[in-house]
């Protein structure tokens, strides 16, 4: 994968199958303190950063079926939800910074080669 910014990203399959009466979804509860360790979504919340509100984590959903599907970031209980009127299969992608993103400018000295079209300011 090919991104702006030094990124992690995790793709799975989910299942929704649990129904929330009060809310009248099927949701699949992602609560990042309560993963199993060493599983892929453990690994992809210990090296990513998702920035304050959670604003560089991005949220990618395709249903295997015929409905919408959505999601909730709930920063408070640290959990992401994901829901729809049906259940079913839902293939998931996750995006964010990695811890150390910040460390990682986008220009490099080198970044003005022949195939770039761009020229860093102060370079001939």
């Amino acid at each position: 994968m090919s991104s702006v910014g030094i990124k992690e990203e995790v793709t799975t399959n989910i299942i929704l199958d649990e129904y929330n009466a009060q809310t009248g979804y099927f949701e699949k509860r992602i609560a990042w303190s309560e993963l199993e360790e060493g599983s892929d979504l453990w690994l992809f919340y210990q090296i990513t950063n998702f920035g304050d509100a959670w604003n560089k984590l991005i949220v990618t959903l395709t249903p295997s079926f015929a409905d919408s599907v959505f999601y909730q970031k709930d920063v408070t209980n640290n959990t992401l939800i994901i829901m729809s009127r049906s259940k079913g299969e839902v293939s998931t992608r996750l995006s964010a910074d990695r811890f150390d993103a910040g460390e990682w400018p986008n220009l490099r000295p080198d970044q003005d080669s022949g195939s770039t079209h761009f020229t860093l300011p102060g370079k001939p």
